[in-house]
């Protein structure tokens, strides 16, 4: 059983500690290549529910926003009592959360938090959060509220909403209750330009419902964040469902009374334990882990394969995983693998389709100890790949030479591996590792050469064995093929780039996307955009400069290193960001306020980290090869079980500077550093002058 801080859903549920420093911090080389996690596996069947850390200095237990519950009242969506809640994110590969559900267990209250970081738009009543609840006992069987926001205009802990509470049949059909329970009121809204979150408190209580949800240490529930997207035609909603069954989707006819949705039947919604916390024995709280920052490629640019063009192609493209051992015992060599694949650039319905296994780059091993509480190492699990054509079968490099998009995605997926065992007369390096007869893991303290015949080995954990010229140590229990993962994949979907122009190709995916008829499907594309206004004013160009240094001042070197040592929120609120998040139409309607709207789904989104060389005064993207039915919203039919192509494209507006002597510097030369496209500058002199 895991924890619900320790597994992903949709493209990602992950625990995300707010403090956590690993999630904070981007090492210096993949700084240049954010990857975001994509699910390839099944989702835990029970989800814990954690008690407050009470880590935060001065502030013990949970978060209050209505300063009666646990005071000090916090107002902001970002309570620090909310650290170490279990989270449950849904990420699109473009390095942040589409959508985030936390929550806290305290004092016989569920404190519960959904926060959707997409725009919220018109009509109001159309951005919603669902929720439901089996109960112990009691009537309803089974209990299911609904918040719909009365307003998009920013507003920070609001009761902008209107709040429903329904009895769910068997079947999952609502029936209105006649009035809501007073401790609903208690929850909070909060709207911005670019999100909207709701939190609510619910108490657990025996007292029936109008007390509180009469709820055991184990529990079922389900929930649906709902978003409208920009106003278009057609027009459109957006939603993230757990557990993400899909059957669950409203299908049917209002939002407004009368309330007439299809909700998933009880019986499929998800288990959840209120845990005691650490030590909890339902909740799994170690385990691999694999994150943005623990993969990618040792190339110049991390995301392009290199190649040569003509001739004997004798580049080499070496990849590296670097995953997380969260366990309490180390991990042998061979004790964990790696497999590598890679696809054009762009966005995918089905993780696995798109995606090629690199020659080479199937079930790679640790080739060292990983251990407790540290990584792997970006020389542990390696393997290099020239690219070749393949005799009956892959013919790569005829592939990349005839046009093939050298930017690549990269999934990288993670398993146990075969452990190694005792050799005769065998030649042993420092710090490598065995299992012994016992299960026990025998770490190489003295290197050298084993004996004729295996040694009997100390059993207890820290004690030695001699074996000829090599020296054992205990380092306790070995764990391998069976090991514990807290995520088991990552999938690269956000770069970064350079202006002042920028233009790549992406891939729009939808392969075994089951058909809705024999026409293509229609995918919506959704471009938002951060520090990128067509006209950029003084005061962001000075928060810029003050961490990247003044256009004369910039330099590829420069850059990396201030990236490095930058957080992963730093850098988004800085650096230009671009995102394109994608959504094919599920097939599914509803009305909202009498209008027809289509349901989308998600599907990974892909998106670019811009770094402007020069001084900039404005910005212009646009999307080519899909049609624009709202601003920074386009469509694209795609075929049915096929791909369609679209150009992403940004410029930068710049100011021109000169040199010492006034020449204009244009930007012309591109120079590739560490994963960053920088335009150099070369002077420009006047023909029939001289200087």
């Amino acid at each position: 059983m895991k924890s619900m801080a320790a597994i992903r859903k949709v493209v990602s549920l992950a625990a995300l500690q707010l403090s956590s420093p690993a999630r904070r911090m981007l090492p210096a080389m993949v700084a240049m290549a954010l990857l975001m996690g994509f699910p390839l596996f099944t989702v835990a069947q029970v989800a814990c529910i954690p008690p407050p850390t009470n880590r935060v200095p001065g502030l013990p237990g949970p978060p209050d926003w209505l300063g009666t519950v646990n005071p000090p009242q916090k107002t902001g969506i970002d309570d620090p009592r909310w650290d170490g809640a279990g989270s449950l994110t849904w990420a699109d590969g473009t390095s942040g959360d589409t959508a985030q559900f936390r929550a806290i267990s305290f004092g016989g209250t569920l404190f519960l938090s959904w926060f959707i970081q997409l725009p919220p738009q018109s009509p109001a009543a159309a951005n919603v959060v669902y929720v439901g609840f089996t109960q112990a006992s009691g009537a309803p069987a089974n209990f299911a509220m609904a918040v719909n926001l009365h307003s998009t205009t920013p507003n920070a802990d609001t009761t902008d909403y209107d709040l429903s509470a329904f009895s769910v049949d068997a079947t999952g059909v609502p029936t209105t209750l006649g009035s809501i329970p007073s401790w609903m009121n208690n929850t909070r809204a909060w709207i911005t330009n670019g999100n909207f979150a709701v939190e609510m408190m619910v108490p657990i209580s025996t007292a029936g419902i109008s007390s509180g949800v009469n709820l055991g240490t184990d529990f079922k529930m389900w929930f649906e964040m709902q978003e409208s997207l920009p106003p278009a035609t057609p027009a459109t909603v957006w939603d993230a469902v757990f557990p993400d069954g899909r059957g669950g989707t409203p299908t049917a006819t209002d939002v407004t009374a009368p309330f007439g949705v299809q909700y998933p039947a009880p019986s499929s919604w998800a288990s959840f334990h209120q845990s005691t916390g650490p030590g909890d024995p339902k909740c799994t709280l170690g385990g691999i882990s694999i994150t943005e920052d623990q993969i990618g490629t040792h190339n110049p640019v991390p995301r392009q394969i290199l190649f040569k063009q003509t001739g004997t192609n004798t580049d080499v493209n070496t990849f590296f995983a670097n995953p997380m051992n969260g366990m309490t015992t180390a991990i042998p060599p061979g004790g964990i693998t790696a497999t590598f694949r890679i696809a054009d650039w762009g966005s995918t319905y089905d993780p696995n389709a798109p995606f090629t296994t690199i020659p080479g780059g199937q079930d790679v091993p640790s080739t060292a100890v990983i251990n407790p509480g540290s990584p792997a190492g970006t020389n542990n699990i390696t393997f290099n790949w020239s690219v070749q054509d393949i005799s009956m079968g892959e013919q790569w490099l005829t592939e990349f030479r005839g046009g093939k998009e050298p930017d690549q995605c990269m999934l990288v997926e993670l398993a146990g591996g075969a452990l190694s065992t005792w050799q005769a007369s065998h030649s042993f390096a420092l710090n490598s590792a065995i299992v012994d007869p016992a299960g026990n893991l025998q770490k190489v303290t003295t290197a050298g050469t084993s004996g004729a015949t295996q040694p009997t080995f100390n059993g207890s954990s820290g004690g030695t064995t001699s074996d000829g010229g090599v020296t054992w140590t205990n380092a306790g229990p070995a764990i391998g093929p069976g090991l514990t993962f807290l995520n088991n994949s990552v999938l690269t979907n956000m770069d970064f780039v350079g202006a002042s122009r920028f233009e790549r190709t992406a891939s729009i995916n939808i392969v075994n996307l089951p058909p809705l008829s024999p026409v293509p499907r229609d995918v919506f594309l959704y471009v938002v955009t951060q520090n990128m206004p067509s006209i950029v004013d003084t005061a962001w160009k000075s928060v810029y400069n003050k961490y990247f240094g003044t256009p004369d001042e910039r330099n590829p070197q420069r850059t990396q290193e201030i990236l490095s040592r930058m957080p992963v929120s730093q850098i988004q609120e800085v650096v230009p960001s671009y995102r394109v998040f994608v959504f094919h139409d599920s097939g599914k309607r509803l009305k909202v306020g009498g209008s027809d709207f289509r349901i989308v789904h998600a599907q990974s989104g892909f998106g670019y980290f811009v770094l402007p060389h020069a001084d900039v005064n404005g910005w212009v993207t646009a999307i080519d090869g899909a049609k624009q039915i709202a601003a920074n919203y386009y469509l694209i039919a795609v075929p049915n079980n096929g791909v369609a192509k679209v150009s992403t494209k940004i410029n930068a507006v710049e100011v021109l500077s000169k040199d010492c002597c006034g020449h204009i510097k244009w930007p012309t030369a591109i120079i590739l550093f560490g994963g960053i496209f920088l335009v150099g500058l070369v002077n420009i002199r006047p023909k029939g002058k001289d200087v």
